[in-house]
């Protein structure tokens, strides 16, 4: 009797030393169900796990989840949550996948709960266009142009200039002087100056668009023509000498009001006139 009695204390002592293992709760995936190639999204996986457990996290293809050790994990024991992170170069559909692993089972690591989610990779849509602010420029002006467009993803972008009968934008190394436009996302109107062209003759703008979060798909070359004009240097340098002429010629005429002086400045107000239609003709 005395025996039968301490076996059941030790019975009743032990399970309350030990007491009941956790009740585990459904694993959750807390994430976007879509996003854009090139973008880090965070992923947060909740539940419940044993006292020696693991929380693993994979994206893959395919339509059911392969449990790998090669997963991204973290230890975890009773209530947990954890963040995760995913980015895909490649549009298409992907699993986020989820495992807790008991890792104190006598017979090896057990898989106790498990969850997925359908995520939809769409690919990012990066439309840019160079723009120049005039098609002629002067071998002594700063040539500018504007990039518009969009830029789902952040994206950096160069710019140059090349000779037309040269080698095309695409090929590296990029030859001469460079401008960075800085980094560019969401809808894009960026205004930028190249410093002057001194060669005449036509050539590409060039811009290449870079973003590396899409790996070989982040890289494109856009381009458009300009025309670098000694003419259009000619007369611009002809529009300022004639219009300061004619400012002086005005500045007289206005202290003496003579009729003489009249003559002179509405003569140079012609020939000031004259260079500047020059200018319009020719840039």
């Amino acid at each position: 009797m005395r025996r039968r009695m301490l076996l059941v204390c030790c019975a009743v002592l032990g399970w309350c030393l030990v007491g009941p293992g956790p009740v585990l709760a459904a694993v959750t995936i807390e994430a976007p169900a879509g996003g854009l190639t090139g973008t880090r999204y965070g992923v947060a996986v909740a539940g419940t796990a044993p006292y020696e457990g693991r929380v693993y996290f994979d994206v893959q293809e395919g339509a059911a989840c392969v449990e790998s050790d090669s997963a991204d994990w973290e230890s975890v024991s009773g209530g947990f949550r954890e963040s995760f992170a995913f980015s895909r170069e490649l549009p298409g559909p992907v699993l986020l996948c989820v495992w807790v692993v008991d890792r104190g089972q006598a017979g090896g690591p057990v898989t106790v709960d498990r969850a997925a989610m359908a995520v939809d990779v769409r690919a990012t849509r990066i439309d840019l266009s160079i723009i120049p602010s005039r098609r002629v420029f002067a071998t002594d002006e700063d040539v500018r142009a504007r990039l518009e467009g969009v830029s789902e993803s952040p994206s950096v972008v160069w710019a140059w200039a090349r000779p037309i009968d040269g080698a095309p934008c695409s090929e590296v190394p990029w030859v001469g002087e460079q401008a960075y436009w800085g980094e560019l996302a969401g809808g894009v109107d960026k205004r930028v100056t190249l410093g002057p062209i001194t060669v005449p003759g036509t050539y590409r703008l060039c811009a290449q668009v870079i973003n590396s979060a899409l790996g070989p798909l982040g890289y494109a070359t856009i381009e458009a023509p300009v025309v670098i004009s000694q003419a259009c240097t000619n007369a611009r340098r002809s529009r300022t000498r004639q219009t300061a002429s004619y400012r002086r010629a005005r500045a007289v005429y206005r202290r003496t009001r003579r009729a003489g002086a009249r003559r002179v400045m509405l003569r140079r107000k012609a020939a000031m006139n004259r260079a500047r239609a020059s200018v319009s003709a020719n840039c």
